[in-house]
């Protein structure tokens, strides 16, 4: 079946030589080797990738090949779009065959990517994703947690990452250039992934959080910095800070006390803002204005989700307020 290659905006390379591909590798993973084509002639790589701050996200598409790593600071996580893999690490092979999602961080090992692969791959510095480990209530080194883990394709929390690194894909393919090139997009962006690789880490080591604190105490300062927060300005560390706990703690309250995750209210949040902002009979903004005031970049998504809160569309609430 035809595959269609993520990212494909961003710096595409389509090479058949090995010395040109390993270059383009090391640009984004550094730590890699070699890498042997497993087809000879008719070997090629296709691959493409965006950079945003301590992480990158690279789709892959091949003829096959093997590439051997040495050992760095980096952790990587491969979710596969079509296609197998295997993973060798010193005498140990893994073959994850057509794994929804693995974690795979081979520094004294090789990755074999078989032929007609099409994958996307999730690489983040280990002190940025310490820190988000951090956040979570969990100390350990996460290049150790990664090595520990690699190959393993039924941990908690893998089936959400998987689904929260595609959609990624897909907003970044269609946020537009001028917004693209903001830092603090880019590292919003950047600062969500890294949480999601590091609740998988953390969920691996089976410790939880161990804040002591009031949970109505953290839920009300979580809920003062929503409110107090423009969505531009918004991020998870920040919100954590505010609420003086960890984030795993404040995610806690949120499920406990709202039956609801914290991205889920955040969406709530921001949609209810954008509804008064639509009935204010005398505000001038567009909904395409509105939708990037609280934090939608795509007003077709804006006007999806708009809709099934509120069983109308935005347009609909602001002709009434009109």
């Amino acid at each position: 079946m035809p595959v269609s290659l993520p990212l494909r905006r961003f710096n595409v390379l389509s090479t058949a030589d090995p010395d040109v591909a390993l270059e383009s590798v090391r640009s984004r993973q550094p730590g890699s080797r070699s890498i042997v084509p497993l087809s000879g002639p008719s070997w090629s790589l296709v691959s493409n990738a965006i950079m945003l701050g301590p992480l990158t996200l690279v789709a892959t598409m091949s003829g096959g090949y093997t590439i051997d790593n040495e050992f760095d600071r980096y952790v990587r996580l491969l979710v596969p779009l079509h296609g197998e893999l295997t993973l060798a690490t010193g005498s140990d092979t893994a073959d994850l065959g057509r794994a929804e999602a693995a974690f795979v961080y081979a520094s004294r090992g090789r990755t074999i990517f078989q032929p007609n692969s099409a994958l996307v791959l999730v690489s983040a510095r280990a002190d940025a994703t310490a820190e988000a480990m951090r956040l979570l209530d969990c100390e350990l080194d996460p290049v150790v947690l990664a090595d520990r883990v690699a190959g393993r394709t039924t941990l908690p929390g893998i089936a959400a990452l998987r689904r929260a690194v595609m959609t990624a894909v897909r907003d970044l393919e269609d946020t537009p250039a001028p917004l693209l090139g903001l830092e603090r997009f880019r590292r919003a962006r950047a600062e969500t992934l890294l949480l999601n690789v590091a609740s998988v880490l953390v969920d691996a080591t089976g410790r939880g959080g161990s804040s002591t604190a009031p949970r109505s105490r953290v839920l009300r300062r979580a809920l003062e910095y929503l409110e107090a927060t423009e969505p531009d300005a918004f991020s998870y560390a920040d919100l954590a800070a505010a609420a003086g706990t960890s984030l795993r703690t404040v995610q806690s309250a949120f499920r406990r006390e709202l039956d609801m995750s914290v991205s889920a209210y955040v969406r709530r949040h921001r949609l209810a803002r954008a509804r008064a902002l639509l009935r204010a009979g005398g505000s001038a903004l567009t909904v395409l204005e509105v939708a990037q005031a609280v934090g939608f970049p795509h007003p077709g998504r804006f006007a999806a989700a708009y809709h099934a809160a509120f069983g109308e569309y935005p347009s609909q609430t602001a002709r009434r307020g009109g």
